[in-house]
């Protein structure tokens, strides 16, 4: 009797460990979630570029004498060599900054899967020669620099697109 549960329990550790060896030379943890996904044998992803369009609503001149300008004829014009920083939701550190080209577009290299918000500063900076500054700010609130906020959003870990208009 005793050496048929002696028997019974080596067949039991035996099975266990092949069981126990087999879970381990496949990966698996017997929990039937397979894993995969993400970035198959590459190197996680740190960052991803966040691009996109800055446009505002370029409001003409009335066509008559005197009668200022015409809303109703407002169109979209890119916003050209203002500044775009991305900005992280939490504490407002600046992650990337970058400025508009001719045709109203921005492209930021910023952390992969991180909160964060666009903002476009109504600004314009130029070094070299000519040098220059230029900003729109608020005499009414302590000089404040008018600013557009975007929604804030998760980078990701692909690169996407987000267009902003004023």
């Amino acid at each position: 009797m005793i050496a048929a549960l002696l028997a019974n329990a080596a067949r039991r550790a035996v099975v266990i460990f092949l069981t126990f060896t087999l879970l381990t030379a496949c990966g698996g943890s017997g929990s039937g979630n397979a894993g995969g996904g993400g970035n198959p044998g590459g190197p996680p992803i740190s960052t991803v570029v966040v691009s996109g369009r800055v446009t505002f609503d370029r409001v003409p001149i009335g066509p008559g004498s005197g009668q200022g300008l015409d809303f109703a004829a407002a169109t979209a014009a890119a916003a050209r060599a203002v500044t775009v920083e991305a900005l992280a939701q939490s504490g407002g550190a600046v992650l990337a900054t970058g400025v508009t080209d001719g045709s109203g577009n921005y492209s930021l290299t910023v952390p992969a899967n991180t909160s964060m918000q666009l903002r476009v500063k109504a600004e314009m900076r130029r070094t070299g020669t000519p040098a220059f500054t230029f900003r729109v700010r608020d005499n009414t609130a302590s000089n404040a620099l008018y600013a557009l906020d975007g929604a804030g959003f998760d980078s990701g870990a692909a690169s996407s697109q987000r267009d902003l208009h004023a």
